[in-house]
């Protein structure tokens, strides 16, 4: 074996390891298992729509936080109303703001070792005159959006467990210059989010992460997004639940950001659902397992000739077993179909 190929094959043994192919791909000749590995990750990042926020999940900043109020911290992120104080939580802080472990209670991040927190509700029956209390997140897009298109957000919220309110009412607005307020006791931004928690989605998991998520038609031009609660007090949806006399909020950690187009998705619905599919193992001797969020209604395996080798219809069910054992080795297509006529492919590798 020469130094090139020898420098090839060790460099797809590491790709098995670090990038989920297994590592029957270091069996192939080395210049195969190259241009399999690139073509297939490729592929992969083709079909991933572009998420247009910059550091989505606050994994990237300046300072480990030690106090409150530093979500400027974060590379990014700020806060929009300059008499609120949205707080940032890492691995790394100290004095209260570690992850897991805040003066709040114990949360793991729902991905990475970081997010953010925020009041989205108060009720202090000693200053009343501060129940309208708020604090939010803002970041500019990595693009403008383009009028006339759909744009879908997803982001994730968990209670803290000190807080004495539920409070369910926290949704996305998108505009074209950046949200602000500056009073000093009412935080409400006076704006109505594009994106909002639906009524029927109570934010009560303070041990794990729920998600938010939904649909609109941007008008265009927008290129800041600001995440909180839009909503004064009366009119905001919340329940006691009791916790320390000190904690008289709802305070919600943010996790997870995510803006793509929805056109890139092929079919999302009108309604703001946002399909999720999941196709595994990536590489295998033909059993693939296939999961989603919805109905499945047809699944198709082509070669990269377009001939179909499988096809399987009426499914009916959320979750199924595709089975190409039969099929020569290769590269192959997998699309599945959804009755809104959502789609989605995925390029797996089938070995002997």
């Amino acid at each position: 074996m020469n130094n090139s190929t020898q420098k090839y094959f060790s460099f797809h043994c590491w790709a098995a390891a670090h990038c989920q192919l297994p590592t029957a791909v270091c069996s192939f000749p080395a210049v195969l298992q190259f241009s399999l590995f690139v073509f297939f990750v490729l592929f992969r990042f083709s079909l991933i729509a572009q998420n247009l926020v910059p550091n989505p999940s606050f994994e990237q900043f300046d300072t480990c936080p030690y106090n409150g109020g530093q979500i400027n911290y974060v590379k990014y992120w700020y806060n929009p109303t300059p008499y609120a104080s949205p707080d940032y939580f890492n691995a790394c802080g100290t004095l209260g703001y570690n992850v897991p472990n805040s003066y709040l209670g114990y949360q793991t991040a729902k991905s990475g070792i970081a997010y953010a927190g925020i009041v989205t509700y108060t009720k202090n029956s000693l200053f009343p005159a501060g129940d309208n209390y708020r604090e939010y997140i803002s970041i500019a897009l990595n693009d403008t959006l383009r009028g006339g298109h759909r744009y879908c957000l997803s982001f994730y919220v968990s209670k803290a467990d000190t807080a004495q309110y539920i409070a369910n009412d926290i949704g996305g607005h998108f505009s074209i210059s950046p949200d602000t307020n500056s009073t000093t006791q009412n935080t409400v931004l006076p704006f109505i989010p594009q994106v909002s928690n639906p009524s029927n989605n109570t934010l009560s998991n303070d041990t794990g992460w729920t998600e938010i998520s939904g649909s609109f038609i941007a008008s265009g031009g927008e290129k800041y997004l600001t995440i909180g609660n839009f909503k004064d007090s009366s009119s905001t949806t919340a329940s006691y639940v009791g916790g320390p006399s000190w904690m008289y909020y709802g305070y919600y950690y943010i996790d997870d950001i995510t803006v793509v187009l929805c056109d890139s998705l092929n079919g999302i619905t009108e309604t703001g659902f946002i399909p999720k599919i999941n196709i595994y193992p990536n590489i295998s001797q033909g059993l693939y397992n296939v999961e989603s969020n919805f109905l499945l209604h047809e699944i198709s395996v082509h070669n990269l000739y377009g001939h179909t080798v499988y096809q399987k219809k009426n499914i009916s069910s959320n979750k199924t077993i595709i089975d190409i054992e039969s099929v020569d080795a290769g590269m192959y297509v997998i699309t599945v179909y959804a009755n809104n006529n959502y789609s989605f492919s995925e390029k797996v590798i089938k070995i002997n």
